[in-house]
């Protein structure tokens, strides 16, 4: 009986308790959602107070021809088009990528009719023009 309850502590306890600390440290990452200004902030911005809808379907980051390219920045578009549109995956896309890419694909597949809009005005890419080489 004691020899069971060794066994189980090692094989069924322990993994178990790593699990739930790591949910534990995962759940404490959150991600603090900004009220109509971008985060991290850009060092210049050009703002306006018209206001525009943004849909998965028809939005998306892009560079004027004259912008630096770069891995990291290409990266963080795509990093934050999973977090504008699909937070829900964000956690998930943490742990297991594939798993995450897979859901925002069926995800997409659901949210493509943009006329569901209505005569709201879309936005339909954003433009950024990195001036310097990426670091």
């Amino acid at each position: 009986m004691q020899l069971t309850f060794i066994i189980f502590t090692i094989y069924v306890y322990i993994p178990l308790a790593q699990n739930i600390q790591q949910q534990i440290e995962l759940d404490e990452i959150a991600i603090k959602p900004t009220v109509g200004e971008p985060w991290p902030k850009p060092q210049s911005i050009q703002t306006t107070s018209t206001r525009f809808a943004v849909h998965p379907a028809a939005f998306y980051f892009l560079t004027n021809e004259t912008s630096q390219q770069c891995d990291l920045l290409r990266n963080a578009f795509d990093r934050y088009y999973k977090i504008i549109f699909f937070p829900q995956t964000y956690m998930l896309h943490l742990s297991d990528p594939l798993l995450a890419d897979i859901k925002i694909r069926h995800l997409k597949e659901t949210l493509r009719n943009v006329s569901d809009l209505g005569d709201v005005t879309l936005l339909k890419r954003l433009i950024v023009n990195i001036e310097q080489p990426c670091e």
